[in-house]
């Protein structure tokens, strides 16, 4: 199957997407409890979203050539990031499975699942659409994983795709930079601003729209869980099923 095909293929499953999780979001009720986030988180998430923006303005919308360093200092970064909010949680005594979610009830891993059929012909739509205007290819990462065959080049790049940015960016964009906003801003437009800074911080234009919209499907399994393990899953997932596709089916990928 050719690549327009696969694309016209995906946008009735995307309806289809859709209607699921509309039908989700009228049936089901947020399981999030209250924020314990206060004037310091604040003032933290604000700080972040900031250099996150910041980042964006000094790359000038120019992309990131990926080698391993670059790899590894971005999971140190990232890291040491999650890091100093775990450490600044526990010193103030908050509980990170009260601030966060980090159970597994029954019943999440379904909504793993079906978070995962309803969102993927999704973001393949809106990729696949996306590409039909813009000659922007594959995010440097896919790129970078087709170019280097190696074992340990492959195995890097496993280890950041599917643990350490699951883990990292469910952490800080649906755990806390969603959970501070919605304290402030409201459940909707607390996603739409955590979605959107996660979508644009991968620096890949191309994917913008994708990308907002699988943040948008992570956020709402967070939502409906109450579980920050439910989007990691998800996202770890996803990254790999990314990976095999390009491996797969590099025309469409």
């Amino acid at each position: 199957m050719g690549t327009g095909a696969a694309i016209w293929v995906s946008i009735p499953l995307a309806v289809a997407g859709l209607a699921a999780y509309t039908r989700w979001i009228r049936e089901r009720g947020s399981r999030l409890g209250a924020t314990p986030f206060g004037v310091a988180d604040t003032a933290s998430a604000g700080v972040l979203a900031l250099w996150f923006l910041s980042l964006l303005a000094s790359s000038g919308g120019a992309e990131v050539a990926v080698t391993p360093s670059v790899i590894a200092a971005s999971a140190v970064v990232y890291g040491g990031i999650v890091g100093l909010i775990v450490t600044s949680l526990i010193v103030r005594r908050i509980s990170l499975r009260a601030a966060f979610g980090f159970g597994w009830k029954p019943g999440d891993g379904r909504m793993v699942v079906g978070g995962l059929l309803a969102v993927l012909p999704v973001v393949f739509a809106a990729q696949g659409l996306t590409s039909i205007f813009s000659e922007g290819g594959r995010q440097p990462l896919l790129d970078y994983w087709m170019a280097n065959p190696g074992p340990g080049a492959r195995a890097l790049v496993v280890v950041m795709a599917v643990v350490v940015a699951p883990v990292c960016e469910e952490f800080l964009f649906r755990g806390y930079l969603f959970n501070v906003g919605r304290k402030y801003a409201g459940t909707w437009w607390a996603m739409l601003v955590a979605s959107l800074l996660f979508a644009a911080i991968h620096g890949h234009l191309p994917s913008v729209p994708g990308l907002l919209l699988l943040a948008v499907g992570f956020n709402l399994v967070y939502v409906w869980t109450g579980s920050l393990l439910a989007p990691i899953v998800m996202h770890a997932i996803f990254n790999g099923l990314s990976l095999l596709a390009a491996l797969l089916w590099p025309g469409i990928a």
